[in-house]
């Protein structure tokens, strides 16, 4: 049955008679579960808790702040195991051949199940802490997989830049370090073909550097190159739809490459907005990349940005319209859709991804649905005026024989299709390695956490932590900064520290970081809310968390009152001149406000209030 225990969803568990937790995600039941989960499209992370748990209860904003983070990549959904205990053992069973529910001490559980998985079987434990930053890197990591973008810094940065030049670079420019946002990581896998990405920690002591070499003045910003030395930068995007736009904006070279994975991005296929494409056709080398910059150069032509002769004035507003397309081709790659392209130049077909083959352009004209196209060679000069007078004719029509096209339907010989990428060897080997590592690695976790929780054999246990336990800790080898306290500071169990007199003196004149402090009146009060702010922003080596006992320093006391909105409880940030200073909360304020107030000063957009440190 999955009536639950007697008390239905306040009873059971042995837990006390509980206010329920509210939460925006979707509340999964045996009647829906199948259907959201095991049939949807998309990953889940799955929470199995019960209300009258307080870690449960303590887990609940962060589990909201998860939900906004995620950007749509994953979906989240509770279980209530007081409700629904069969289902709960079914998604969180004690452990890996387990039919009995997860414990109750280890309340809350977290569950991922990725896009492809259908049945209970292949779903993934979260063994992490309850942390925003930590449940989006698992579902990046261990249920997308998504590729990280890497931090780069201004003595990498030219090595970033000079590899892989047949891609574009995107290069996005914080104020602070952060774990890379699930926008960013999903575009890094998305377009992996086509972009390479980098991310800049943007310092003030390399401020002149990014000003002087790059013309990048005030972070967040993105600085985006294209072949042929452009560069293009943007300030002030501080907004995922700002930055999702700049990423679909500038996605594609100046004069990409045209593939599979790329070609609605392109829009060189019929039925679309399109409706002629230039296209450049051959094979690598040297004469291939003087007609590519030929064409490079006239779609910068109609650039709107320049002054464009009047007899150019259709294709530039064709091309501002994107009603008009530059691409290239690699002839070898795909030697049919050359033949296609060529198909009415006997010597010119029979060439296709040769060697020896003379670069070519044509036009594709796009006018009757997706099924039919008209195609022609370009046989002027080889230069960016010929070309575009040429592409005037095709694109308005034109009746000389120059822009004269031959019509194909799909199916017939001259319809140009682009093949399937096959995976090279070496691809394909890398790919098989990687779903074996991460199949064995989900595999010997539960295995090594079900020994811990069931008691096997000793020898099986103690070969399992051999074999699994140093992949679990990877980063331990890596030396950690080591982190100076001043002498006298106490610290509680969740890591926020005591602000004591020395402390306080030593903060105002280190003034390196930024000071976040609670005004307490001894252990009266409650300092639950100013724990969890802490435990969201424990990476960001530019703060630092303490408390102020108002009780033990008068001079505190006194600033405490005189501030608006002041006194006992109140939280404050001080910036590291000691000169100036925000209110942003108090106890009572809700975690997530606080959150939100945090990062819009540790992002720059927040005003300061003139105060001396007392």
């Amino acid at each position: 049955s999955q009536g639950g225990f007697p008390g239905g969803r306040f009873g059971g568990f042995g837990f006390h008679q509980p206010d329920p937790i509210t939460s925006d995600t979707l509340d999964l039941t045996p009647g829906n579960f199948a259907k959201y989960v095991l049939h949807g499209n998309r990953p889940w992370l799955v929470q199995v808790y019960h209300d009258g748990s307080e870690l449960s209860q303590r887990a609940a904003p962060i589990w909201e702040q998860a939900n906004r983070a995620m950007d749509g990549i994953a979906k989240l959904g509770r279980i209530n195991i007081a409700l629904y205990p069969t289902l709960a053992a079914q998604v969180a069973p004690r452990h890996l051949f387990s039919t009995e529910p997860v414990h109750t001490r280890d309340l809350p559980v977290v569950v991922g199940y990725p896009r492809e998985c259908k049945s209970y079987f292949c779903s993934r434990r979260y063994r992490g802490l309850m942390k925003e930053s930590a449940l989006s890197a698992f579902v990046m990591d261990r249920l997308l997989r998504l590729e990280d973008v890497l931090v780069q810094t201004r003595d990498t940065l030219p090595a970033f830049i000079a590899t892989d030049p047949e891609k574009v670079k995107f290069i996005v420019f914080s104020p602070r370090s952060s774990p890379t946002s699930p926008l960013l990581r999903r575009a890094a896998t998305e377009y992996h073909k086509d972009v390479t990405f980098a991310r800049i920690h943007y310092k003030q002591s390399d401020a002149s550097h990014w000003t002087r070499k790059f013309g990048v003045h005030t972070p967040p910003a993105v600085m985006v190159l294209k072949e042929g030395g452009r560069k293009v930068v943007e300030h002030e995007v501080s907004g995922k739809d700002r930055l999702k736009a700049l990423l679909i904006e500038h996605r594609l070279h100046i004069l990409p490459q045209i593939r599979i994975s790329n070609l609605k991005a392109t829009g060189c296929k019929p039925g679309g907005l399109v409706q002629v494409c230039a296209v450049v056709v051959g094979v690598a080398g040297a004469a291939f990349d003087d007609v590519k910059s030929v064409l490079r150069k006239a779609k910068l032509a109609l650039d709107p940005s320049v002054a464009v002769p009047k007899s150019l004035s259709t294709l530039a507003s064709a091309l501002e319209s994107k009603e008009i397309s530059f691409v290239w081709i690699d002839a070898k790659d795909q030697k049919g859709y050359c033949q296609a392209l060529l198909s009415t130049d006997e010597a010119a077909h029979k060439s296709c991804g040769q060697a020896s083959m003379e670069p070519r352009v044509v036009a594709m004209r796009f006018r009757d649905g997706p099924d039919k196209i008209e195609h022609g060679m370009f046989s002027g000069a080889m230069h960016e005026d010929a070309i575009l007078s040429w592409l005037t004719g095709v694109f308005t029509d034109g009746q000389d024989s120059s822009s004269v096209l031959i019509p194909a339907d799909r199916g017939a010989a001259n319809f140009p299709e682009l093949k399937v990428e096959v995976h090279g060897v070496v691809e394909k080997l890398q790919r098989i390695k990687a779903e074996v590592a991460s199949t064995a690695y989900d595999w010997g976790e539960e295995l090594v956490y079900m020994c811990i929780e069931s008691g096997p054999l000793v020898p099986a246990f103690i070969l399992l932590l051999i074999l699994f336990i140093p992949t679990f800790f990877q980063g331990a080898s890596k030396p950690k900064p080591s982190v100076k306290r001043e002498s006298g500071s106490k610290m509680d169990g969740d890591g926020v520290i005591d602000f004591d007199e020395k402390t306080l003196a030593c903060l105002k004149d280190s003034r390196r970081e930024m000071a976040v402090m609670m005004f307490v009146q001894g252990s009266k009060t409650d300092q639950e809310v100013f724990k969890l702010l802490r435990s969201s922003f424990w990476r960001e080596q530019s703060l630092k968390f303490g408390v102020v006992d108002l009780t033990k320093l008068p001079a505190w006391s006194e600033f405490a009152d005189n501030i608006e909105g002041g006194g006992v409880s109140t939280i404050v940030i001080w910036h590291p001149s000691r000169a100036k200073y925000q209110r942003i909360g108090n106890g009572d304020t809700p975690h997530p406000a606080l959150c939100s107030q945090v990062g819009k000063i540790l992002d720059g957009v927040s005003p300061w209030e003139e105060g001396a440190w007392p």
